[in-house]
């Protein structure tokens, strides 16, 4: 699992430090690994948000690094030209033995459990001098008692001299010899365990059952009595939950960082949170990972884990932060593991968007993330992207951006402008090889809580061309001293010859229509070329706009061989709200042939009221020619849905017929005080309690029995039959 823990950092050619964690026995580590280093924070901006990493305490002779903490942060004097001997903080060779070591954020770093975070590191593992090794680390969340000082030992605090955690806890599990006692308390680790512990004795037994061909990435609760399982006398197996196995170093150039990303999403019930943490999302140049296949170290494959986490388990009583950092270790096998930190939101939470638009067409976003995007030749095209600064306990600044332009375009101008209207210049000058390089904020226009973004937009020129051609999407990336981030340009396809035919719209909808709040309108129509030609597989676009309002775009597709396309759009009046609304709606296709527009009208009535009555009702079955009062057959739904009303509801019915013979006898409405004669009588049934918005069952508001309501009287004269009348409601109320 782990052997020496150095910090390094180490400079990059773009000259901003990087913040390294480095655990190392004897390695072979070649320099291209700390070459290609991605590009990570900046140690002198966040070094006083970390915990000195002093010793606990030292002891002089072989082994004194039992009884320190082995990470070391410092500035790195590395040198392109000999990378590995020139870093600070490499751990001699031949020195055996077992290390551990923690590194936590401190005052404002903290993590608040309220809010929704994600972090984002690059972790690089190169195996010892034999070609193997167990250099191992974990990212933890953790309310110890010790604070910034947590560490997991052997459980002899008391003795003024801890020896840290052997191996195969990474310095975050519990010992053998104390278990659970010696464990971080009151924490959740996520460990990046390259070490393989199974031979089932003490401190060698935690990963029983585990494939032994990768490295492997779980998570639990250190000091929790339940993450572990007894398997003999001091010897204990640890349960671990959403494992992963991948790959965490490589032998080849551009494969020996892996990204991993850890996502905090607090639920609503406030005492638990969803954590995911991913690897390989993303290269080590920023771009997104699309491979598939079978995991390789050259074909490193995504993999997310989910789990749900007890927040009782920190044990805050009330509070909201926790400490979060890394630990980490190496054992007799050796190797190094090394850790860049791309983004912490406990120290600047920021984001990036970036958008294509086409200005030739109405300013269009071409938002399609799979490519379905299309431009045409000699359209002009604005990139725009805006880092923002959500929150942060330190200034955002010196962010360095990489901004690939697209294919068959070329640069007219572009421009950074900040919350503050402060800007800055972008230049031809700064492109090399499809490649914008800009400092964003390198001085006066630093990103904080009173200037909160830096917007660029880029202005290209598409090219004229003389083909079809399918432009693939286009990587920027965004590294401040503070925070770093990638964001992608989707692809398109730029069109060499645009149609000349125009597109119209039909539509049989009424100019104008009236609808309650609950209901819908509709709004449908044709679209036809010009000259009678079929739409593409792409179909058409509406556009619709409410009130000045533009919304989302709702693409109706096509076989590819009609001439004709119908649509409907529909409106909810929930949605609409009342009042009278102009609705404007258009369609372009693919190659934003632009129909005509129409116009429409729809009123939405918040003060109404409605029936709602079954479409027919029947009376029991009767038996003899006698007079007497039939029930109703079954359930007789009725009620009244008003909104900002007040309403009366009466009813009359008609006389009973089958075919020319009428029954004898009459539909009655019978309340507790007397019995009122329906037929052709208008008879009230019920009201409203002044002004309602409700839906009032009258039956139930009434107390309908068998023997009340609406029931039927017959007389002795009564013939066999089937009777057939009508009942008509009439509702008044205070608008209709």
């Amino acid at each position: 699992m782990s052997g020496k823990n150095k910090y390094v950092l180490m400079t990059i050619w773009q000259g901003l430090l990087i913040l390294l964690v480095f655990f190392s026995f004897s390695t072979n580590v070649s320099a291209s690994v700390q070459s290609e280093t991605p590009r990570g924070l900046d140690y002198g901006s966040i070094k006083n948000l970390f915990n000195a990493p002093n010793p606990i305490w030292q002891s002089s002779g072989s082994d004194g690094d039992k009884y320190k903490n082995n990470i070391i942060m410092s500035y790195n004097a590395f040198n392109p030209t000999d990378p590995y001997t020139a870093l600070s903080g490499v751990t001699a060779a031949n020195d055996l033995s077992d290390t551990a070591g923690y590194m936590w954020g401190k005052n404002d770093n903290k993590l608040d459990i309220t809010k929704s975070q994600t972090f984002g590191f690059w972790i690089s593992y190169a195996p010892g001098t034999s070609g193997k090794g167990d250099a191992s680390m974990a990212f933890v969340l953790q309310n110890d008692p010790n604070g910034d000082n947590a560490r997991a030992t052997l459980g002899n605090e008391s003795s003024g001299k801890p020896i840290m955690t052997p191996p195969e806890g990474l310095g975050v599990w519990a010992p053998d010899s104390s278990n659970p006692a010696g464990a971080i308390k009151n924490s959740w680790a996520i460990e990046l365990d390259s070490g393989i512990n199974n031979t089932n004795t003490t401190n060698n037994a935690f990963d029983i059952g585990l494939q032994t061909t990768k490295p492997h990435i779980s998570s639990n609760y250190p000091g929790e009595s339940s993450s572990y399982i007894n398997s003999g006398t001091n010897v204990y197996r640890l349960i671990h939950q959403g494992t992963m196995y991948h790959y965490l170093g490589g032998e080849t150039s551009g494969h020996y960082w892996h990204h991993l990303a850890v996502r905090y999403i607090p639920n609503s019930d406030g005492k638990t949170a969803d954590v995911t943490y991913t690897i390989n999302d993303k290269n080590p140049d920023g771009t997104p990972n699309t491979n598939t296949g079978t995991e390789s170290e050259t074909n490193p494959i995504e993999e997310s884990k989910t789990e749900t986490i007890d927040l009782s388990k920190f044990h805050l009583n009330g509070e909201t932060k926790l400490n979060w950092g890394f630990t980490g270790s190496t054992g007799n096998l050796g190797g190094a593991i090394y850790l860049a930190i791309e983004s912490a939101p406990t120290i600047v939470n920021g984001s990036i968007t970036s958008q294509l638009i086409d200005d030739t067409q109405d300013n269009r976003v071409l938002d399609d993330p799979d490519g379905n995007n299309y431009v045409n030749s000699g359209d002009n095209l604005t990139l725009k992207y805006q880092v923002k600064y959500n929150s942060g306990t330190v200034d955002l600044k010196r962010i360095l951006s990489n901004i690939t332009l697209p294919y068959y375009t070329t640069f007219k101008s572009g421009t950074v402008t900040f919350a503050n209207g402060n800007t800055e210049a972008l230049s031809s000058s700064e492109i090399k090889n499809r490649v914008l390089t800009h400092t964003i904020s390198s001085s006066s226009n630093v990103l904080n809580a009173g200037n909160k973004t830096a917007t660029v937009e880029i202005h290209l020129g598409m090219v004229n061309m003389a083909m079809d051609a399918k432009v693939p999407s286009s990587h920027a990336s965004f590294k401040g001293d503070t925070y770093g981030g990638d964001t992608e340009i989707p692809g398109f396809t730029v069109r060499a010859t645009k149609p000349k035919h125009t597109m119209s719209l039909t539509s049989s909808t009424k100019d104008s229509q009236e609808i309650q709040s609950d209901q819908d309108a509709t709004i449908s129509g044709n679209l036809k070329y010009s000259d009678g030609a079929s739409f593409d597989k792409n179909g058409a676009d509406i556009h619709v706009n409410i009130d000045g309002t533009d919304q989302e775009i709702v693409n109706i597709g096509s076989s590819g061989s009609s001439s004709s396309l119908d649509f409907s759009q529909i409106l909810s009046g929930i949605d609409l709200k009342a009042g009278t609304h102009t609705i404007t709606v258009y369609a372009s296709d693919s190659y934003y042939i632009k129909s005509n527009s129409m116009t429409f009208k729809v009123i939405v009535d918040d003060k109404y009221s409605k029936i709602n009555a079954a479409p027919s009702y029947s009376f029991r079955t009767l038996n003899g020619a006698r007079a007497r009062v039939i029930q109703r057959q079954g359930d007789w739904p009725l009620s009244v849905t008003s909104k900002n009303s007040s309403w009366e509801l009466d009813a009359q019915a008609t006389p009973l017929t089958d075919g020319s013979k009428t029954f004898a006898g009459y539909v009655i409405y019978k309340d507790a005080n007397s019995t009122k004669n329906m037929q052709n009588n208008l008879v009230k049934l019920g009201e409203s309690n002044g002004t309602e918005t409700d839906t009032t069952s009258i039956p139930e508001k009434y107390d309908w029995t068998t023997d009340t309501g609406i029931l039927l009287q017959s007389t002795t004269d009564v013939t066999s039959g089937s009777y057939i009348g009508t009942i008509d409601w009439t509702l008044v109320d205070s608008v209709n």
